[in-house]
């Protein structure tokens, strides 16, 4: 019966060409693998017709149907509910979603090797790779870049700050608020043109053209002058320690 022969069908390619386990690196790296194997076994002489296979195959062309071109859309569909820092929990793992904060329900469409979250109104406000495909997920820097601009204390808390590139995370790792706030609004305006790779990449030339106000403050507004609680110190007791 059926099951019988697709466990067989398992088994053979488990057996011939699967062991000893290969290096995988994803999927689609198995995928090509296989593919590259069953393809040479085409060449095999069928045991009972004597005929490499790949004659056989020929042979059922003309009886085969095409495969849609569209993949047969299989998913799961979820209400989900986002925590006050915009993250919903997928697959165990914690997935912030931009402007998920806004809305009270959304909808999460599950694929086996994807995700995608609706809002109430039909809007789609994120999809990425689930997290079991291990593959670098998109961080979307706009919408954490505006949160920060109304939160800047943030920066120096926020779960995202270690995914920042090196120069653009010292660059915003700075005392000053005010400033801090208008270097996160800087590099709003340069993500709608570079990736943030890109500007960290680039980074000198692009900070070249930037205004004063952005830059280091040569001394900071709050140090103490203590020259000046020096001058309140009483001139006779100073010549008194001196002689």
């Amino acid at each position: 019966h059926e099951k019988g022969n697709v466990e067989n069908k398992v088994g053979y390619v488990r057996y011939n060409f699967i062991t000893p386990a290969p290096v995988i690196e994803s999927l689609e790296n198995l995928t090509k693998l296989l593919e590259e194997q069953l393809t040479k076994d085409r060449q095999r002489v069928h045991y009972k017709k004597q005929v490499p296979l790949q004659e056989l195959l020929e042979e059922e062309y003309q009886y085969l149907l095409a495969l849609p071109e569209e993949d047969y859309p299989v998913f799961k569909e979820e209400k989900v509910k986002a925590n006050k820092y915009g993250e919903i929990t997928l697959d165990k793992v914690k997935v912030y979603v931009p402007k998920a904060f806004n809305y009270s329900n959304l909808s999460i469409v599950k694929y086996w090797d994807r995700f995608k979250v609706v809002s109430p109104h039909g809007e789609l406000l994120y999809k990425d790779n689930r997290p079991y495909m291990h593959k670098n997920r998109e961080i979307p820097w706009k919408s954490i870049l505006k949160a920060w601009l109304s939160k800047p204390r943030a920066v120096s808390y926020s779960r995202f700050s270690v995914y920042l590139p090196g120069r653009i995370y010292e660059y915003l790792n700075i005392s000053s608020l005010t400033i801090r706030k208008e270097r996160i609004n800087w590099l709003l305006g340069l993500l709608a043109t570079y990736e943030m790779n890109e500007i960290n990449d680039q980074f000198y030339e692009l900070l070249g053209g930037q205004s004063d106000t952005l830059k280091e403050p040569e001394a900071h507004p709050y140090d103490i002058d203590w020259s000046k609680y020096d001058q309140l110190q009483n001139t006779s007791q100073i010549e008194g320690e001196v002689q």
